[in-house]
């Protein structure tokens, strides 16, 4: 009992983690797999918990993982309403992340039934959607939107910005990064409740992160070499400010210039 515990207790911290800065994050998630893996078995082989139940502190301690998790989900919930107002994202949102959010859902309600015969439906059910909508795929279907140029929705996101900023880069960078923490979650949960204890289906989505990492890098330094923002965007964005701000004064309406040119992801500063 006392592996379950601390597995329980390290799989709500990392969960929390992330809840704290609104993100799944693999960074904060990724030193736990034995944690995941463990509550995965731990689930598989429950009984029924009564008040002489050796489990019954573990399961309660479990039920932090659904608050955790609502926490962490409405988060993620905020950051993917920006992306829904790209077209080329909602291929991403509707295909890959809102069936995460699905999953996790499914997940979470495991982690609250309190008999045996309502745990054993809920672990059925989250089988059906897992089998459905297997993490591992989805993280190879998002690598496959991610490696071509019509659907790789954080470029498309970088050339509709006003000014490519690395604002808009690292918010997307990081909401594909968190759905592949969630993918990985899910399988490593699953490497425990269906798979015996084997990861290579975690492993595989780790592998997938780390293609993606090395990518959004070399997307970043491409970006902060080049100089795609002048001058159009640069035109559009100071007219803009000379537009809408007739209020203001000269040395004001400088400053916001400014303020704006300082978020453009680039080192080419002299062109300004």
């Amino acid at each position: 009992m006392s592996d379950a515990k601390t597995n329980v207790a390290n799989v709500v911290t990392s969960i929390k983690d992330c809840a704290d800065v609104g993100m799944y994050t693999f960074s904060k998630m990724s030193p736990q797999l034995a944690a995941f893996v463990g509550v995965g078995l731990f689930v598989k082989n429950l009984i029924v918990s009564t008040a002489d139940d050796p489990n019954g502190q573990v399961l309660k301690n479990l039920r932090d993982v659904r608050t955790e998790i609502k926490r962490l989900d409405d988060s993620m919930k905020k950051n993917f309403n920006d992306l829904k107002a790209f077209i080329v994202a909602q291929n991403f949102y509707n295909n890959i992340a809102v069936k995460a959010a699905i999953l996790c859902q499914f997940w979470s309600d495991i982690t609250v039934t309190n008999d045996e015969k309502s745990r054993e439906s809920s672990v059925l059910f989250f089988r059906e959607m897992y089998d459905k909508h297997s993490p591992v795929e989805l993280s190879e279907t998002l690598l496959q939107l991610l490696n071509n140029e019509m659907t790789n929705f954080l470029k498309s996101a970088m050339t509709a910005d006003s000014l490519m900023t690395k604002e808009a880069f690292t918010t997307h960078r990081d909401i594909i990064g968190g759905v592949f923490a969630q993918f990985w979650m899910l399988e490593s949960i699953a490497s425990g409740l269906f798979h015996d204890g084997r990861t290579y289906r975690a492993d595989k989505i780790a592998e997938n992160f780390q293609w993606f990492e090395k990518c959004a890098k070399k997307w970043e330094e491409e970006y902060t070499a080049g100089d795609d923002f002048w001058p159009d965007k640069v035109r559009q964005f100071v007219e803009g400010i000379q537009d809408n701000n007739e209020e203001k004064t000269i040395t004001q309406k400088a400053d916001l210039i400014k303020e704006g040119l300082e978020k453009i992801m680039t080192n080419v500063r002299t062109t300004f």
